[in-house]
């Protein structure tokens, strides 16, 4: 008898698969909030066979409800062959739905009498399961993670003439406009430095940004597949969106050496910090693109709604011209902007080579910090109910 697993967080039920041989038990998967899970196999002379399903460390049972599964003691013969079923959950309560689990606080703690001649136990399966799932540890979560960025990747760039060759057009040919229209019509300076490489340093991260934004919006739409039929930590799925884009942030880096090279911008003591604001970048940006792919989730409007922002985002930036340019009045709202801080921290640390606003850093780190913890409660929260909405 093979018992597969059904139902996601909270939920979930064992359920028989086809008929097998008497003397066959095989645990393929339960997923129950529960200690220790283990799956008994007892076996009886003249084709009968029965098969038990034991979940957790303590007392307290939940017992199999109707909708098409056998009750508590019910027998269900085929060919011949009769199994009695018989599920003891000695964990937290699962489900409140009595048609997946009843609330029977009492099912019998010790083994079933043997019919006929002497039973034979036979352990089929052990395995300790965690709080949501079964225990997977946090190298399959991170080989997850690999195998989607790894997925992302190659689908993006697929049957593509420039490949990765996108994510440097892209900031390329915004820098030229920008430097056509804010530079030589604008009149615009960039305090001493070349305006394509001012506006370059802040197209790079800027592209990172908005791009995982609009890929992590959608994506745990697009894997509605695997959200709604097993359980594992749907956070993976925008993060892994925000770490394909890390491949196009390298790409669009290299240019960008190569123009600081170009116009011979020397390396000082600030650079060092350039580790640092990429990972306020990183943070920023997970915690925007969690927040929008969990609202996405129930709202499809969210999608179209962050396009938009995205675009009038861009110019509250100061990513086209130095906040120092920006008059007084309206400045402490360009501050506000976290990306601003991060933008003008590169700026300073690497193009001019000189000591970054730290009260306007101070201000991107706290918002980019409050963002990421923010959404990813927010997240969690809502995780339970992606599988019934998505």
């Amino acid at each position: 008898m093979v018992f597969r697993e059904r139902g996601e967080r909270g939920r979930g039920f064992l359920q028989p698969a086809a008929a097998t041989g008497p003397r066959e038990c095989e645990r393929r998967s339960e997923s129950f909030s529960a200690g220790v899970a283990r799956v008994e196999c007892l076996r009886r002379p003249a084709n009968a066979g029965r098969v038990r399903g034991v979940v957790g460390p303590r007392a307290g049972a939940r017992e199999v409800g109707s909708s098409g599964l056998p009750r508590l003691g019910d027998w269900h013969g085929a060919d011949g062959e009769h199994r009695k079923w018989a599920v003891r959950c000695a964990a937290r309560p699962i489900c409140a739905d009595e048609r997946r689990y009843g609330a029977a606080p009492g099912v019998a703690a010790e083994r079933w009498p043997a019919a006929g001649r002497s039973t034979m136990t036979t352990v089929a399966a052990e395995r300790t399961l965690t709080d949501r799932a079964e225990s997977i540890n946090a190298a399959a979560y991170w080989q997850l993670l690999v195998n989607l960025t790894r997925r992302e990747v190659k689908g993006r760039y697929s049957q593509s003439l420039l490949g990765i060759g996108w994510a440097v057009a892209q900031p390329l040919a915004m820098m030229a406009v920008f430097t056509l229209v804010f530079s030589r019509l604008g009149n615009i300076s960039a305090d001493g430095v070349a305006y394509p490489l001012f506006a370059y340093a802040g197209l790079v991260p800027w592209f990172f940004f908005m791009n995982s934004v609009n890929s992590g919006t959608m994506s745990l739409v697009q894997y509605r597949n695997i959200v709604t039929k097993t359980y594992f930590p749907r956070e993976i799925i925008p993060i892994a969106q925000v770490c394909a884009r890390l491949l196009d942030f390298a790409a669009a880096s290299s240019v960008f050496a190569l123009l600081l090279i170009y116009y011979r911008v020397d390396v000082t003591r600030w650079t060092a910090l350039a580790p640092m604001l990429f990972v306020l970048l990183v943070a920023f940006t997970t915690g925007v693109t969690l927040l929008t792919s969990a609202v996405n989730v129930f709202y499809r409007d969210v999608s179209p709604v962050v396009q938009i922002v995205l675009q009038l985002w861009l110019y509250v930036t100061p990513i086209a011209y130095p906040i120092a340019k920006v008059p007084e009045r309206w400045r402490r709202w360009i501050a506000a902007n976290p990306l601003s801080g991060i933008i003008e921290g590169l700026r300073s640390a690497i193009v001019y080579g000189r000591e970054p606003d730290w009260p306007l850093l101070g201000v991107s780190a706290a918002l980019s910090a409050t963002v990421l913890i923010g959404a990813f409660v927010l997240f969690k929260r809502l995780d339970k109910y992606f599988a019934d909405v998505i």
